[in-house]
């Protein structure tokens, strides 16, 4: 396909769609009215000769051929727009921005907590505010509720987004000091015969990240989670946010470091 004959703003008339998977939300997305948007629409399906979108009850589901531009229309847009954008990098002494992370309670006290106490020095201007954990991660990043996800590749798994490996941390047991029932060791046997107390994460989520590594590895019970850092494509050329996750990946390094010296939970 020639590019000499293509109209860019269908791209970005297209990366809407993708998102809002709806003609009435993509117009509003990018100001365009809904006939106009519907158009638009089928001149994509004209350019690319897919339906792109396809409805299914009320809604539209992306065809295969669609989800496997997704990511290249908005990496594309994202070097456009950095090329075209005039403004100078960030500068943390001096910015104002204010950026979004969704992530746990652990990763707020092992992570955000000391960023932002590093950041009341080097970037007084930037604020944080921080999400709970969602369902679905993947849609805070695509519709930009969420500038940035920290979450373990466990629950992400076949997630195809930009990344960065922060630290890797290990599950550990913790019972009653009176108990009669385990020794100086816990041994597999007794684990596996005692009751345990667990958490859900977030709705949508197993109970336990433990119980669905004892399914897929019939109880090996050595588990390491890795804490990845997750961001939309669109934001990778973006000073200010490069400059945090720079920053963020700093304070991983330290932790991972201290990582076979520390005792901690997981996410």
């Amino acid at each position: 396909m020639s590019l000499a004959g293509v109209d860019l703003n269908l791209l970005v008339a297209l990366d809407a769609l993708l998102a809002e998977r709806s003609v009435t939300r993509a117009a509003e997305r990018v100001g365009l009215s809904q006939p106009g948007m519907s158009n638009t629409l089928a001149r994509l399906r004209k350019l690319f000769g897919d339906p792109l979108l396809v409805r299914e009850g009320m809604t539209l589901v992306p065809t295969p051929r669609a989800e496997a531009l997704r990511q290249p229309v908005q990496e594309a847009l994202s070097l456009i727009e950095h090329a075209l954008d005039n403004r100078p990098g960030f500068d943390p002494a001096r910015d104002h921005v204010t950026l979004t992370v969704s992530c746990s309670d652990y990763s707020l006290l092992m992570l955000i907590g000391p960023l932002v106490r590093r950041l009341a020095a080097a970037a007084p201007g930037l604020t944080i505010q921080v999400l709970p954990r969602a369902p679905d991660p993947v849609r805070l990043l695509r519709d930009g509720e969420a500038d940035l996800v920290i979450e373990p590749i466990e629950i992400m798994p076949d997630t195809v987004l930009p990344s960065l490996r922060l630290f890797a941390d290990r599950w550990i047991c913790c019972v009653w000091e009176g108990t009669t029932e385990v020794g100086d060791q816990m041994t597999m046997e007794t684990y596996l015969r005692l009751g345990h107390l667990v958490y859900s994460a977030v709705r949508g989520h197993p109970v336990s990240i433990v119980d669905t590594y004892l399914a897929q590895a019939r109880v090996s019970r050595r588990i390491e989670i890795t804490e990845m850092l997750w961001w939309n494509p669109r934001r990778t050329m973006d000073p200010a946010h490069a400059w945090l996750r720079a920053r963020i990946a700093e304070i991983a390094a330290e932790l991972d470091q201290a990582a076979p010296a520390a005792s901690t939970g997981a996410a």
